[in-house]
């Protein structure tokens, strides 16, 4: 009788050490963590996703005045003109717990925007309401709003294929070595021939300080960082 109570209960025990694996590895262990490129992300967005204006960057340091998101982080928030809804962020926090944070903000900000275009281009504030994404993975965060019916699939898809690049093994140096001997007799050859072939150039100078003046480029200042986003018109 004693061992037939004592193999129920190593039974008991048994199965409920295996209930317990079971949860802990689907319920632990199935999150995939997302190591995002915040400038391969944005520029993904910018090039793959349809907007019904240009989209101009907000600088960093004034990002805080549309919205406010934990300090810790990187990333970029671009909008279009004032007569657009148009807009979105990529961020990367340095933690899930700020990207919740972050993703509560945005959408107090959104629902902000959505009651500003209410008032005086209900279209506008329709799109906001009905076209407004936004996507929390791990410490990564993104909204897009925009009229593009496919853009919730593109971001799913941009955050798969849109991670941080790992850095290339260095060549060989034999190798490294040959290679720069034949771009400097390249460049050397180049060099000749322009100096054969180079042709007079006369300007009006009165042409080009028209051009000069058509041309406004205080609306266009470097980017702080050291992004390399294809546009950077800031706005703000």
């Amino acid at each position: 009788m004693g061992n037939r109570s004592s193999k129920i209960i190593y039974r008991i025990i048994a199965a409920v050490l295996c209930f317990a694996v079971a949860f802990c590895v689907s319920g632990c262990g199935g999150e995939t963590e997302y190591n995002m490129d915040p400038e391969t992300m944005a520029n993904s967005i910018l090039e793959g996703i349809s907007f019904d204006a240009d989209m101009q960057q907000i600088r960093n340091d004034s990002i805080g005045t549309f919205v406010e998101l934990p300090e810790d982080r990187t990333g970029y928030m671009f909008m279009g003109d004032g007569s657009h809804s148009d807009s979105f962020g990529v961020f990367k926090f340095s933690s899930s717990d700020d990207a919740k944070t972050g993703e509560k903000a945005i959408k107090g900000y959104l629902k902000e925007v959505e009651d500003s275009f209410s008032r005086y281009i209900p279209e506008e504030a329709e799109k906001v309401k009905n076209h407004s994404v936004i996507i929390r993975k791990g410490a990564n965060l993104v909204f897009v709003v925009s009229n593009d019916e496919e853009a919730e699939n593109k971001i799913e898809q941009f955050f798969e294929g849109n991670t941080a690049q790992e850095t290339a093994a260095p060549e060989d140096s034999s190798e490294v070595s040959e290679q720069e001997n034949e771009q400097a007799d390249d460049v050397q050859a180049s060099d000749d021939t322009e100096d054969e072939q180079e042709p007079e150039v006369s300007a009006d100078s009165e042409d080009i300080d028209e051009l000069n003046t058509e041309i406004d480029l205080s609306k266009y200042p470097t980017i702080e960082t050291k992004s390399k986003l294809k546009y950077v018109g800031y706005i703000a």
